[in-house]
């Protein structure tokens, strides 16, 4: 998270900015890839998890951006089964990534 303030010189609120947009997108990209498996539409499921995987990068999310990782590589490969195999592990640690911003979003907030 250091890096991403330094990135952006500094700026908190824009920071605060950055972790709002993304707990609002990443439930998006989730419940793209949840109607995708659904659907069995591996293109649109590619999609979504290459959209959560890039946006979860910025905030070093890195177990939740291999698992997107994972999961796109094997829908651009035409194979959506492996997405749903992995979506409760996204969904768990989408959760996980989503709690641990939305407290350095408190803590934004009030200065710290």
């Amino acid at each position: 998270m250091e890096q991403l303030r330094e990135a952006v010189g500094g700026d908190s609120e824009f920071v605060a900015e950055m972790i709002q947009a993304y707990l609002v997108d990443s439930k998006t990209q989730m419940a793209a890839m949840t109607e995708a498996v659904a659907d069995g539409d591996a293109p649109t499921l590619a999609r979504a998890a290459h959209s959560l995987k890039s946006n979860s990068t910025i905030f070093g999310a890195t177990a939740l951006t291999d698992l997107c990782r994972r999961v796109e590589a094997a829908a651009l490969a035409g194979d959506p089964v492996v997405g749903a195999a992995e979506l409760p592990a996204l969904e768990r640690e989408r959760g996980g990534v989503a709690r641990a911003l939305e407290r350095k979003l408190a803590s934004e907030r009030k200065g710290e």
